[in-house]
């Protein structure tokens, strides 16, 4: 990815709305502004975003009207409001909704960054394992249909769903582990000023590579058996993931 995230910044305000969105830019993240929730709402509606940082007295989010509409729009995405008039029934209706931060203006940049960070950080883990729960619904109806045409094949023709469970399996394993390590990644410190890694999630990674390393391998000795192009793709996107030091050993 080239870019930390995706924010969508609304704010009919918009001397704190270009400063916002040329400030989060400079900190590597992809923005799009909105001056007021009805534009906010249609561009949730159109593309995705990982934060919405959305003010809370604007045109058309009476009663944060925008924040109830979340679901109907995107899942899981994190909010954080802003405002510059803080009121008790404010608070007490953000926390009721699920709100990331409540931040009063004017906002200190590093807090801003900070509850940024966090909050896209969750919503790429949530969406991730949205992600994994899918796969395992649509494994679990594959093996339905395999079992259903194991149970009706004769005994001497058996090696056609055999060969689509050997290969169904290998995808998904595949799939699991570039899941791990793409999720690795989003959880992970920062590697350009990171400390030094302690031994036990050193361990947790290098076990990981290995386990990419050997299910490589299966993928290659299998590959003559299960002609597949789709377990072709996912061997070379795994073996990307390798560093040369443990390809090599």
């Amino acid at each position: 990815m080239s870019h930390s995230g995706r924010i969508l910044v609304a704010d009919d305000e918009i001397f704190f709305l270009e400063a916002t969105v040329k400030y989060l830019k400079s900190a590597g993240y992809e923005v799009e502004s909105a001056p007021d929730a009805h534009i906010a709402a249609n561009l949730l509606q159109k593309h995705e975003f990982d934060l919405l940082v959305s003010d809370i007295e604007m045109p058309g989010n009476q009663n944060l009207a925008l924040l109830r509409g979340l679901p109907q729009l995107t899942n899981g995405l994190p909010v954080i409001l802003v405002t510059g008039h803080p009121t008790f029934e404010t608070a007490v209706q953000s926390i009721q909704l699920t709100v990331s931060a409540y931040l009063v203006k004017p906002i200190n940049p590093q807090d801003l960054l900070d509850e940024v960070r966090r909050s896209i950080e969750r919503c790429r883990a949530f969406r991730a394992i949205q992600e994994n729960r899918q796969r395992v619904q649509d494994w679990c109806h594959q093996l339905e249909q395999i079992e259903s045409v194991t149970r009706t094949t004769q005994n001497n023709a058996l090696q056609t769903p055999w060969n689509a469970f050997v290969t169904m399996t290998l995808q998904n394993i595949v799939e699991s582990l570039l899941d791990l390590k793409r999720f690795s990644d989003l959880i992970g410190p920062d590697k350009t000023d990171a400390p030094a890694v302690p031994w036990r999630e050193a361990s947790q990674s290098t076990v990981l590579l290995q386990a990419i390393k050997e299910t490589i391998e299966v993928l290659e000795k299998s590959r003559n058996q299960f002609k597949s192009k789709e377990l072709g793709e996912l061997r070379r996107r795994l073996e990307n993931l390798l560093p040369a030091s443990v390809k090599n050993g």
